[in-house]
């Protein structure tokens, strides 16, 4: 592992700390994607265009009080959700919305809104076609799968009562899988849990993870043939998945504990965890070796982003750039 890169762009314009970050394109795009979505504590979201390395689009999207809580960019990039704290989603055209040229406090209205009333932490997860997408409901041990486009609530899941030893809390991390036919629950207890959501009512399996420290993220490759969890501990579960059972692979130990989010890229070559350190360590998904340690932020890092050909995009009260990590037209991060 060598020295860390320095970031090649520093993005600053928000006045509060970013929450959540989205790489998208846009029409015109062509090759890498061009654009960063960005949404903050103060619940405003930036859109940049990322070759000019400046914001195009300042927009309020949540209340003061509220806030973001995560963004997703699905049905063909043509989509942008957006969750606030108080358990709203709001559905937004994309395109519409970053080819606006001016600063302005609206973006005009969304296509579509729901809302659960969870006040939880949790991210939600939404298919990549925008046909489903996951939060905590107002209970939040209970996770809520809608369908975006018509704002209505399809299942209401439970948590598990056997395999876990008692109760599991609120739910702490989702992530939908095989083309949101499946949907990934980390719960309070450290407890990962899959649900077939074409049969719902009880979980595949029940599985603890990271010692019952609660997992903060969970991510599953492009293959479904595995995944990362992440919790509030000092260390991070990679595992495999073969039919309705799961295996843990590994565990990752880091010098400190705490992690907002984890991501693996779609070549599945390297996964990347955002530290409650400040750092954005990136990982070899195969081995599991530590392969770098970016060092910019001074506070908790709170979300991080892929883009296409290595490009990673991390936030705190700034964001910063990353030069493409591990591509694959590059092995090492000079």
């Amino acid at each position: 592992m060598g020295a860390s890169p320095d970031p090649t762009t520093v993005l600053r314009g928000h006045r509060r700390s970013v929450k959540c970050l989205a790489f998208c394109r846009v029409e015109g795009d062509d090759g890498e994607p061009q654009h960063l979505l960005s949404g903050d504590l103060d619940g405003k979201l930036r859109v940049w265009d990322l070759h000019r390395r400046r914001g195009t689009l300042e927009a309020r999207v949540f209340p003061h009080d509220s806030g973001f809580v995560s963004i997703d960019v699905c049905e063909n990039g043509e989509v942008l959700l957006a969750q606030g704290r108080e358990g709203c989603v709001k559905r937004f055209d994309l395109g519409r919305l970053c080819s606006s040229t001016s600063e302005a406090t609206g973006s005009g209205e969304p296509l579509s809104t729901f809302s659960t009333g969870c006040y939880n932490f949790c991210r939600f997860s939404a298919s990549a076609d925008g046909a489903t997408a996951a939060l905590p409901g107002s209970d939040a041990s209970v996770v809520e799968v809608w369908e975006p486009r018509r704002a209505e609530r399809l299942l209401s899941l439970r948590p598990p009562e056997r395999g876990c030893g008692g109760k599991v809390g609120m739910c702490t991390a989702l992530c939908l899988g095989d083309g949101g036919r499946s949907l990934f629950v980390g719960y309070e207890s450290g407890h990962l849990a899959l649900f077939d959501l074409r049969s719902p009512k009880d979980p595949l399996f029940t599985e603890s993870l990271s010692g019952g420290e609660p997992l903060m993220s969970v991510d599953v490759d492009a293959g479904g043939k595995g995944g990362v969890a992440a919790s509030v501990g000092a260390s991070i579960s990679q595992f495999k998945l073969s039919g309705s059972s799961l295996t843990v692979s590994r565990a990752l130990e880091m010098t400190r504990p705490g992690v907002s989010e984890v991501r693996i890229r779609r070549d599945g070559r390297i996964f990347v965890a955002a530290c409650w350190d400040g750092r954005v360590r990136v990982y070899d998904y195969k081995k599991g070796k530590q392969l770098a340690s970016l060092r910019y932020h001074r506070t908790n890092c709170n979300a991080v982003a892929l883009g296409e050909d290595g490009v990673v995009a991390s936030a705190c009260d700034n964001i910063a750039l990353w030069p493409p990590l591990y591509s694959t037209s590059q092995k090492r991060v000079k």
